[in-house]
C-alpha cells in the first residue's frame, strides 16, 4: 500500500497481522489450554490425579504440581510469546510436544490397556491438536 508516494512494509499495513490469522488464533487457543490444565494441576492437582488414576502422598503431589503444572505453564507462556513473531515456532513446538504425549499415551494404553474415560478425554484433544498443528506448520513459508 502507497502512502505519501511510498510502499509501506507489511507490519505497518496490518497485512502482517491478517497474514496467518488462523495460525496466531490455533496456538492462542492451545495456549489458553494447556495454560488452565497447568494452572488446574499447580492449584488442585488431586482433581486431575484422581481421574487419571494416580494416587500420591504429599512428595508426589508436589512433584505434581512442578511437572505436570509448572511445565505447562512454561509451555502455554511460550506460545503466547510466540503469537507476537513467531507463530511457525509455536505450530512446530506444539506438534512436537503434544505430538510426544500423544503417542505416549498411545504405546501406555497398548502396552497397560488401560483406556478410561481421562484417556479418550485426552486423546480428544491430542489427535486434533498435532493433527491440525502439523498441518498448519505445513502450510507455513518456514516447513
Amino acid at each position: 500500500r502507497a502512502v505519501s508516494g511510498r510502499q509501506r512494509p507489511p507490519h505497518e499495513s496490518g497485512e502482517l497481522l491478517r497474514e496467518g490469522m488462523m495460525e496466531r488464533t490455533f496456538v492462542w487457543i492451545v495456549s489458553a489450554v494447556i495454560g488452565l490444565f497447568g494452572v488446574f494441576y499447580l492449584v488442585s492437582p488431586t482433581t486431575l490425579t484422581a481421574s487419571a488414576g494416580i494416587s500420591s502422598d504429599a512428595s508426589g503431589l508436589t512433584d505434581v504440581r512442578a511437572t505436570y503444572g509448572g511445565f505447562q505453564i512454561g509451555i502455554a507462556m511460550f506460545l503466547a510469546w510466540c503469537t507476537r513473531a513467531h507463530v511457525s515456532l509455536a505450530l512446530l513446538l506444539t506438534t512436537f510436544v503434544i505430538g510426544a504425549v500423544l503417542l505416549s499415551r498411545v504405546v501406555g494404553l497398548l502396552m497397560d490397556g488401560s483406556l478410561t474415560s481421562f484417556h479418550l478425554g485426552a486423546l480428544i484433544f491430542e489427535v486434533p491438536t498435532t493433527a491440525l498443528a502439523l498441518w498448519l506448520y505445513s502450510r507455513s513459508s518456514n516447513a
